[in-house]
């Protein structure tokens, strides 16, 4: 049995997943949409106080959105292509791809920034708390000059990488693209074939449904984003 569940342009077939995005680009319009934004820690819980800052930018755009007593935004947009940053207090700055709004629809994105520090121990072990600093992520923008028509672009945040041959491995990634949101141990960027493959530990989030995975890859074929997801 085939699910399928269309969020914007993208298009998720959930049992052995096809999603595509097509050279559509939509002219931005007055206020025709709603996006809700959650912000999360690594654990799920939402980030409240001090409250995250949300903005929103986007073609003569730029809105600062603010957080529901229940921890959420409700950002009200017109159609066309936006980015969206996350500054939260403790946590460094969360940056992404840029996402596309069609008018009469609804959409959600859930957003976990990184702590910019860990902490070991207890306040009662023998070394008390120790707060160990994280790493700053570092983003990739991929397959720009193959989707400059249409505006978004697959985002990488990552931790560490290597080469390996023709090959760049991003560790401790996080790929976004559009609505999707892909967790993974690293991720796989093979120019040759257009190709980011997903490793290790894979959870999937499109807004909607959060949930793991034993493989993901993003393809580059004539001109559109596809994402296998099995």
């Amino acid at each position: 049995m085939i699910v399928m569940r269309i969020i914007g342009l993208l298009s998720l077939v959930l049992i052995g997943v096809v999603a595509a995005i097509g050279q559509i680009k939509p002219a931005v319009s007055a206020n025709c949409a709603t996006l809700t934004v959650v912000v999360t820690d690594v654990s799920g819980n939402r980030i409240m106080l001090p409250a995250p800052q949300i903005t929103v930018t986007g073609p003569k755009v730029k809105i600062n959105a603010i957080q529901s007593s229940e921890g959420t935004f409700s950002i009200p947009l017109g159609s066309g292509i936006f980015e969206i940053t996350v500054d939260a207090n403790g946590y460094y700055r969360l940056k992404r791809s840029k996402i596309m709004i069609e008018c009469n629809k609804g959409y959600t994105l859930n957003l976990k920034p990184l702590p910019r520090y860990t902490t070991l121990g207890t306040s009662v072990s023998k070394r008390g708390d120790v707060d160990k600093r994280v790493p700053a992520p570092q983003y990739k923008i991929v397959f720009e000059d193959e989707l400059v028509s249409l505006g978004i672009f697959p985002v990488i945040q990552y931790l560490s990488k290597r080469s390996k041959g023709g090959v760049v491995e991003y560790q401790t990634a996080v790929l976004s693209y559009n609505f999707v949101t892909i967790y993974a141990d690293s991720v796989e960027l093979d120019k040759k074939f257009n190709t980011l493959t997903c490793s290790g530990t894979i959870v999937v989030d499109d807004g909607v449904v959060v949930r793991s995975w034993s493989s993901a890859i993003l393809k580059l074929i004539n001109g559109k984003v596809v994402i296998q997801i099995n």
